[in-house]
């Protein structure tokens, strides 16, 4: 069996329509996204987060909370990444200091935003 992208076999595709379904995705500039390309990015963007957190924690020592928020936030952007949500950027921060009972709870709200959401389909 050979495996090829999502977007080599949406590019090569014959079957009727699908011409004129690249024509529109192309006449709007954009194509759907590739499974393969959006894995990579997304552990690219784990990555640089986990040396931004990394860098920091190593430095977290007679620091106070918004001097490790702000040294992160520095190490996030240098990386080419935005900040996270308040609340997860406090959780964090928090993890660093070896805290991590703020990470549990916004775990925990997840979790039950996920089951709601599970419940109501």
């Amino acid at each position: 069996m050979v495996t090829v992208s999502a977007r080599t076999w949406r590019d090569s595709c014959a079957c009727p329509g699908s011409e004129a379904e690249r024509a529109e995705w192309e006449r709007l500039g954009f194509g759907p996204p590739d499974p393969g390309e959006l894995f990579t990015e997304a552990r690219r963007r784990q990555q640089a987060r986990r040396e931004a957190f990394n860098a920091v924690k190593a430095h977290t020592a007679g620091k106070s909370l918004e001097e490790i928020r702000e040294r992160y936030v520095t190490e996030l952007r240098a990386r080419g990444e935005e900040p996270p949500s308040p609340e997860a950027l406090d959780a964090t921060v928090a993890a660093m200091t070896g805290n991590l009972l703020p990470t549990v709870r916004l775990m925990g709200r997840h979790l039950v935003e996920v089951v709601r959401l599970f419940r109501q389909t």
